[in-house]
């Protein structure tokens, strides 16, 4: 749900700095929701 919507604005804004901004909001937003239900914060990449 939070890559959607991150996916979604991104696409719609036409400054690249508020796209970063986004980038940067949405995985704290993961974050806190994981937290939130008391699911793992860490996100693992490879």
């Amino acid at each position: 749900m939070v890559a959607w919507v991150n996916t979604y604005l991104r696409r719609r804004l036409p400054d690249p700095l508020l796209g970063n901004l986004v980038m940067i909001l949405a995985s704290l937003t993961a974050y806190l929701l994981a937290e939130l239900i008391e699911a793992s914060g860490v996100l693992g990449s490879s």
